[in-house]
């Protein structure tokens, strides 16, 4: 995209020695809009350049190529109404606060907004001052690592150890949407891991994206930054506000206006108000913006715990939420990112909370209770499902109710107190979830239909025949081994796939060894390297597998072929023969169902 941009063409105005734009107006009447009026908008301020005034005259250059190749050279420099060249533009009263009598009254917070401009702080002093809160800027433009503010790892460090509130904001130089997704990556990276109690604000005012479709700008960062769990607002001047941020779709974002006056005149709603940029705060070497919170927005401030359920999630990719409380969403949506481990407790009801998760390549792990963590963190394992009840007093007054959002399948229905919430079997992740307490019988929160979606359990299985070796795992009643070959099976695994609960149970009939103890889940029957073939089989499920199913099997054995069907732990093959077993077949049947065929002569045993 193509811009106009001006021929320098100088004047520069000394005062003591220092050089400043005219356009910093600084207002001693009452209401006049500090650094940027109406009048002074960015639209047509004069363009400045090493302290010197400049007029416009068109030329022409394509200034996202220049951007780009700036930021990958990261010599990006600010340039707005309040930056000339990456410095803040000063004055020779910038010695002392000029705003006094500010009238805020629906001020409830006092914070400040830092960055590597304000070089090392002493956030001790700073908390002792009674600040409330802090917006630290975390870095500017595009995700590489030159772009991240230099005293951000600092900053934030300090708030944590210290217990400030703070929430983040990144300078924008986003002139496209790809841009804006590149910033939203940035802030992302950075924040992960850490803990916000204010939101992310996405700083629009860089001379350099001027022209450019803020709507579809911000909508992009705020969306990516959203969809990964975190508050988003947008900062700009008054002048924006007024003139290019007016797009129905900032009224889904929270405003954070910038003038230093002694009132803000933005007639919208806003959750904060940058009064100055010219306060003095103990711990601060130089000056510092000032921020009142107007009223009580959501998402600004620690939030306070309610009386209910609340919970967090670890997010692949983002590591762990800020928590979350009675029915509002933990996770992500349309990110495709999986919730790796769950925390969960009640708050100010009496009983306690236990919970568990079904996780990739593991299974259903056992219960934990009351802020414990389920599931497993460093390790990419999603939680594809989960199960969540109360105990003691918490059962008697309350039902549980909780869904997921699993990937593919979106969100599934509500279930409750201990029922299986989300899929099995078919490698979907949870990527979010949402837990409420409703009164003891009181009417679910949705539709409670389609929970748990889990595919029909199977059975697995595998032969290792001599001279050919382990053969690829068959399931559900197909051939493993071999006919008319005569070659015997050595060993076997077996194992239950998407069982809910049990497990499969199996020995061997060895020759010159006899009936091995039993094995389960992929472990070996039989054995290898001995030349000892398997004669006969006994398998038997365990749990809610034996619950549910009748498990069937029949071996090939030499000289005598295809025997019946066994079921159950019963035998199958031959004993006192030394007849080889060359092929089986294993199958799960409902329980009760009839046998897949003939179930004589299924052992055949010579005494």
């Amino acid at each position: 995209m193509k811009k106009k941009i001006g021929v320098i063409v100088a004047l520069s105005i000394m005062i003591t020695g220092i050089n400043y734009p005219t356009y910093s107006v600084y207002a001693q009447e009452e209401n006049q809009d500090i650094f940027q009026s109406e009048e002074n908008s960015a639209e047509s301020d004069l363009q400045q350049e090493n302290g010197e005034q400049t007029l416009n005259e068109e030329v022409d250059i394509d200034t996202e190529s220049v951007a780009e190749e700036s930021q990958e050279q990261g010599d990006l420099k600010e340039n707005s109404w309040r930056y000339q060249d990456g410095e803040l533009i000063r004055s020779a009263e910038d010695e002392v606060s000029v705003i006094s009598d500010v009238y805020a009254p629906n001020a409830t917070k006092k914070g400040i907004d830092v960055s590597e401009h304000n070089r090392n702080i002493d956030w001790e002093k700073v908390k002792a001052e009674g600040i409330d809160y802090a917006i630290i800027r975390c870095g500017y433009g595009d995700d590489y690592y030159n772009q991240d503010d230099k005293q951000w790892l600092r900053n934030v460090s300090e708030c944590e150890r210290l217990g400030i509130p703070y929430g983040v904001y990144i300078y924008s130089y986003a002139q496209n949407t790809d841009m804006a997704t590149s910033e939203a990556q940035h802030v992302l990276r950075l924040i992960s891991g850490h803990k916000l109690s204010y939101p992310v604000y996405f700083d629009m005012e860089d001379n350099s994206t001027l022209g450019s479709d803020f709507a579809a700008i911000a909508q992009t960062f705020c969306s990516t930054v959203q969809n990964a769990g975190y508050a988003v607002g947008v900062y700009a001047n008054l002048n924006w506000w007024n003139k290019y941020l007016t797009d129905i779709k900032f009224e889904q974002w929270h405003r954070w206006v910038a003038q230093y006056n002694i009132q803000c005149d933005y007639p919208g709603t806003y959750a904060m108000w940058q009064y100055s940029s010219k306060e003095l705060v103990d711990g601060i070497d130089g000056l510092v913006d000032m921020n009142y919170l107007i009223g009580t927005p959501a998402d600004h401030g620690v939030k306070e715990l309610q009386s209910g359920v609340s919970y967090e999630a670890h997010v692949s990719d983002i590591g762990w939420q800020t928590f979350v409380q009675n029915g509002e969403i933990a996770g992500t949506t349309g990110q495709n990112k999986g919730i790796e481990a769950l925390k969960m407790q009640l708050n100010d009801v009496d009983g306690g909370i236990e919970y568990r998760a079904h996780v990739r390549d593991i299974g259903w792990q056992d219960y934990v209770s009351n802020g414990q963590q389920a599931g497993t963190t460093g390790q990419a394992k999603p939680i594809e499902a989960v199960s969540i009840r109360l105990t003691g007093k918490a059962e008697e007054q309350y039902d549980i109710y909780y869904r997921v959002h699993s990937s593919d399948f979106g969100w599934l229905g509500w279930a409750k107190n201990g029922e299986d919430a989300g899929t099995q079997g078919y490698a979907k992740k949870v990527e979010a979830i949402q837990v409420q307490l409703v009164e003891k019988g009181g009417e679910a929160p949705g539709e409670t239909s389609n929970a748990f979606k889990m595919k029909e359990t199977e059975v697995q299985y595998q032969a290792h025949v001599s001279d050919i070796g382990w053969q690829n795992i068959v399931t559900n009643g197909a051939l493993a081994g071999t006919t008319g070959q005569n070659k015997g099976i050595e060993a076997l695994k077996l194992q239950l796939s998407n069982a809910r609960n049990g497990r499969i149970e199996y020995r061997a009939h060895v020759r010159d060894i006899g009936w091995q103890d039993y094995v389960s889940n992929g472990q070996q029957a039989g054995t290898t390297g001995q030349a000892k073939p398997i004669e006969a089989v006994s398998i038997r499920l365990t749990g809610k597998a034996e619950e549910q199913y009748d498990i069937y099997y029949r071996v090939h054995s030499s000289d005598f072929g295809w025997l019946g069907w066994a079921k159950n732990g019963e035998d199958a093959g031959t004993q006192g023969y030394a007849k080889k077993a060359e092929a089986i077949e294993i199958c799960l049947v409902k329980k009760g169902d009839s046998a897949p065929g003939s179930t004589e002569k299924a052992f055949l045993k010579n005494n």
